[in-house]
């Protein structure tokens, strides 16, 4: 009786670890922003603010073998102080672990997604990014991703008479297999 009460649970764990499991990791950048530049002000004119810098933040190589499909969402609330509207883009980001300047367009860095917004005067606004990767949308991220640590960052294009920004949600999710094995 002993032996098979080993024997099932033997089959019990190697059930849990098929090759059809997938986990899904999640990494939160809003913790890895510094607080002086997760949430501040910005001055009249035309601004280009890149948070939490042009280096960007690093994020480590997840801990996954096959790399199937991700997500990248980042929310950032924009209040509008002035008396006139304010116009801008919010931009994600994205280059190599080893690019130290991940906004000029060089070293393998590049735009991941791009949205324009407009805020009355006075007003706020949450201005979103949610974008899937995997084989068929966005799949330079994904690339980037599988090839392992890499390097992230939030830009805010400006044009307004002065307001202030908080970064709501920022967050990475990749989905995959902690091991490879032949189908």
């Amino acid at each position: 009786m002993r032996t098979f009460a080993v024997v099932l649970l033997i089959l019990a764990l190697a059930t849990g670890c098929s090759s059809r499991t997938r986990y899904t990791l999640n990494t939160d950048l809003v913790g890895f922003i510094p607080a002086s530049t997760r949430s501040n002000s910005f001055p009249a004119g035309s601004a280009t603010l890149i948070v939490p810098s042009e280096a960007g933040q690093l994020v480590p190589s997840p801990q996954l073998d096959i790399i199937e499909s991700g997500r990248i969402v980042a929310k950032v609330s924009i209040q509008n102080t002035g008396l006139t509207p304010l116009s801008g883009s919010f931009e994600i980001r994205l280059g190599p672990g080893s690019d130290s300047n991940i906004n000029d367009n060089s070293g393998g860095d590049f735009a991941l997604g791009t949205t324009s917004f407009s805020v009355a005067a006075g007003s706020v606004d949450t201005v979103n990014l949610n974008l899937p990767l995997n084989q068929t949308e966005n799949k330079a991220a994904l690339d980037l991703i599988k090839k392992g640590s890499f390097r992230i960052a939030l830009k805010l294009t400006l044009a307004s008479s002065g307001g202030t920004y908080s970064i709501q949600q920022a967050l990475v999710s990749v989905t995959g297999r902690p091991f490879a094995i032949i189908p």
